[in-house]
């Protein structure tokens, strides 16, 4: 008899821990589905590096849909999109995050995060406009426009702002996510001879450079060919 209760006490001893592990394993699995708010800022690079001549200061996007996807250490793929049928129009800030750019995402560490969006084409409105200035050589300055009428996808990569290699994403952290197109690389390599002779023509009553499908041709091909380019994603917590 005594040999037997020693048995049961010995299978206890084993499936305590067992029992607590299994316990402990689902506390984290319902921990992963719990949502976190992360708010989207969406903004373009305005820092020009080596030429003083040009300058960008601000512009809108117009998006029709908008798409996440993201790989997680502990537990499924987190994916979702949302469609805008109207278009939404974006102002390039980033001093707050877009209202309609903030989701519930489950929470955990992610080794891969991708964010697609695409510009909206439609209602004669541009879906994609940078706006800034250039001065030419003979040191008279004329508002610039670079202005997309266009359908256009990005798909860019996100990084953390701490580390890079993981985005942790945690319910005890506010976490948020800044979008950054970069139009300082799309116009990094166009000469500045052809900035110089650009057309220039009425934008909004005023004599401005307009870069468009329909005016200075030429640079608009360049620069539309490196759309994608050096634009960012960042995680910032």
């Amino acid at each position: 008899m005594k040999l037997l209760v020693n048995k049961m006490k010995i299978k206890n001893i084993f499936f305590l821990p067992l029992l607590s592990s299994f316990l402990f394993s689902c506390e984290k699995e319902q921990e992963f589905k719990i949502p976190v708010e992360v708010g989207f800022y969406m903004d373009i690079q305005k820092n020009m590096v080596d030429n003083s001549r040009l300058q960008l200061n601000g512009g809108s996007v117009i998006i029709s849909s908008f798409a996440f996807e993201g790989e997680r250490e502990q537990a499924s793929e987190v994916e979702f999109t949302r469609d805008y049928a109207q278009g939404l129009k974006i102002a390039f800030t980033s001093d707050q995050p877009v209202e309609a750019l903030q989701f519930q995402i489950p929470q955990g560490i992610y080794t891969h995060i991708s964010i697609e969006f695409e510009s909206f084409e439609g209602y004669g409105e541009n879906s994609l406009l940078v706006k800034g200035s250039y001065q030419n050589s003979e040191g008279s300055r004329y508002p610039l426009i670079f202005a997309m009428n266009s359908s256009e996808s990005f798909e860019i990569e996100a990084v953390s702002y701490s580390d890079g290699s993981q985005i942790i994403i945690k319910k005890e952290a506010p976490v948020s996510a800044y979008i950054k197109l970069n139009p300082v690389h799309w116009f990094k390599n166009i000469p500045l001879a052809l900035l110089d002779e650009a057309d220039v023509m009425d934008w909004d009553g005023v004599p401005s450079i307009v870069i468009s499908e329909e005016e200075n041709e030429e640079i608009y091909d360049l620069i539309e060919d490196q759309l994608n380019e050096a634009a960012e994603v960042t995680f910032v917590y």
